[in-house]
């Protein structure tokens, strides 16, 4: 039987092209990637409104230990607020929140296709430069 992890598939076969060549970054790779070039002048680098000392001492759980997490412990103060009706009445808090974890997703994804534009570059450029050695080694003959 097997676990599901371990139980091959199709689509466990197929490989796209740029991940056999390397050119998918692993989504650890991509901010020592991203630092690698500079952002450009208008680009906004985001960092967390709370600071990891109070994340730790509100013992925020890790899955939202992210760019919203000040929305987060506002949606969590609200429905201790108003305990027995958190869901209903904390409605707008809940809805900014998301919106902050769209916003959030979409930047990263942003983050993401930068690092693998920045990877095919590097590529292509090194594979420019191979062709142009093997050229020069069939000139010099």
């Amino acid at each position: 039987m097997g676990n599901y992890e371990t139980t091959m598939k199709w689509w466990n076969y197929y490989i796209s092209p740029d991940a056999r060549k390397g050119l998918v970054p692993h989504p650890k790779e991509v901010a020592a990637i991203n630092a690698t070039v500079p952002f450009p002048e208008d680009w906004e680098v985001r960092q967390p409104p709370v600071t990891i000392q109070d994340m730790n001492r509100a013992q925020i759980p890790a899955m939202y230990r992210n760019y919203c997490v000040n929305l987060w412990m506002e949606l969590q103060q609200c429905q201790r607020d108003r305990y027995p009706y958190g869901a209903a009445s904390c409605r707008p808090e809940y809805e900014i929140w998301t919106n902050c974890m769209e916003e959030d997703s979409f930047y990263r994804a942003k983050l993401y296709e930068r690092a693998k534009r920045i990877k095919r570059r590097e590529y292509d450029r090194n594979e420019k430069m191979k062709l142009a050695e093997e050229h020069n080694k069939r000139a010099a003959h």
